[in-house]
């Protein structure tokens, strides 16, 4: 009786293990297109390119559409001007140097691509999907990634002149050196972001959270940063050459060895702050808040003293004693 019964019940056990192997197996690597590489036009949908060893190929104005490219290697400098990868799946493919100005990249997947020195510029990335993605040196000049999820996404030295990364997503992302000039970042969710020598000059990062932040030798020079919080940043060496730090809040921040020379910081809150060799000339300090901070050579030339509340608690409108 019991073998009658053991031998279906195991069976059945041995399919739902065959059934969730299949499940989470890697797709089935697909095959070089015939046109490979000279593939500029043609009709490539919802093939399977999965792990193809796909180097140099060109793909301008081509649909890729739905197609399946993960795993890919596309390094060599493919080509996808003005093709069509809307719904494409290239997660974790190889993408070093590739193109895709003008290209449809509706809902496509990048997920944990490696995409070095990839050309994006210009292009309109909000329904794309970028977290883990490693973009490091690429081009993303005037992009649009407003309200994205860039979570983790690795841009060193990548270029986002004047982005829109307007509600982005910038969580645990590593932006060291990258050129961020004149990007627009308002809303944007910044936490543990590394900013290590990054060029956020001319940015607009006004009534922004930057708590917590690494952002030694960052260049601010002539950004928007009013009302923003830098509380307990790390800032030395950073410039901050007129930059609007109207009514921001840089309590316990480090600006050792800052320059921050015509900024204006009108009713900024510097509440034991570490401004050690920092240099403020012609700065505007007008009912700024010092109390508590470390002044120790630090040079205030020609600076605007107005209501100032300086180290021991003193309001004042000439220099604090230090």
């Amino acid at each position: 009786m019991l073998r009658t019964f053991a031998a279906p019940l195991l069976a059945t056990i041995a399919a739902g293990f065959a059934l969730a192997a299949t499940a989470t197996a890697a797709p089935a690597p697909g095959a070089r297109p015939a046109c490979y590489p000279a593939c500029a036009g043609a009709d490539l949908s919802g093939r399977n390119f999965y792990n193809v060893d796909l180097r140099g190929i060109d793909l301008s104005g081509a649909d890729v559409s739905r197609s399946n490219l993960g795993r890919a290697n596309l390094t060599g400098g493919a080509t996808f001007t003005l093709a069509n990868l809307s719904q494409t799946d290239l997660s974790r493919a190889y993408l070093t140097g590739a193109t895709f100005r003008g290209a449809n990249l509706d809902r496509a997947s990048f997920f944990r691509s490696y995409m070095r020195r990839a050309n994006l510029s210009g292009q309109d990335l909000r329904r794309t999907r970028l977290a883990r993605t490693f973009l490091g040196e690429a081009d993303l000049r005037g992009a649009n990634l407003s309200g994205m999820d860039l979570t983790r996404a690795n841009l060193p030295s990548t270029n986002l002149v004047g982005a829109d990364l307007t509600g982005a997503t910038l969580n645990d992302a590593y932006l060291t050196h990258a050129n961020l000039r004149g990007a627009d970042l308002r809303r944007t969710i910044l936490g543990r972001v590394n900013f290590i020598g990054a060029d956020l000059s001319g940015a607009n990062l006004s009534g922004m959270s930057l708590r917590h932040l690494k952002l030694r030798d960052a260049n601010f020079a002539g950004a928007a940063l009013s009302r923003a919080n830098l509380s307990d940043s790390y800032m030395t060496n950073a410039d901050l050459t007129n930059a609007d730090l109207t009514g921001a809040t840089l309590a316990r921040v480090n600006l050792s060895g800052a320059f921050l020379g015509g900024s204006l910081l009108i009713a900024a809150n510097l509440t034991g702050a570490n401004l050690t060799n920092a240099n403020l000339p012609d700065s505007n300090l007008t009912r700024a808040n010092f109390r508590h901070a470390n002044l120790s050579y630090t040079t205030f030339t020609r600076a605007i003293w107005s209501g100032t509340v300086c180290p021991n608690g003193k309001r004042q409108s000439s220099p604090c004693n230090r």
